[in-house]
């Protein structure tokens, strides 16, 4: 384990991509990948690309390179509701 965390800019060894790691998957069979935003596209159109990279070709270039905790509090997770609308429960007569 290379002690990738989530906010980290990491690079990429074989495509040379560098990056925010933004999600990690762990997969039943042990292997473990990260989602890495990057900007993309060209100078005059950058775009925001995300690439999914095995654990063991990331290398981590800054760690804590975005604040996840800041993040997560600029932007609550919304409150839960019911799907279905207003409409009242259904029952079986």
């Amino acid at each position: 384990m290379n002690g990738i965390k989530l906010g980290d800019k990491v690079r990429d060894e074989v495509t040379g991509i560098e990056g925010i790691a933004t999600s990690r998957t762990e997969w039943l069979n042990g292997c473990v990948r990260f989602g890495v935003d990057f900007r993309g596209g060209t100078k005059e159109s950058p775009a925001t690309c995300r690439e999914t990279f095995d654990e063991e070709q990331l290398t981590v270039v800054k760690a804590s390179a975005v604040s996840v905790e800041r993040i997560r509090a600029d932007r609550p997770m919304p409150e839960l509701r019911r799907a279905g609308g207003g409409r009242p429960d259904a029952v079986r007569r």
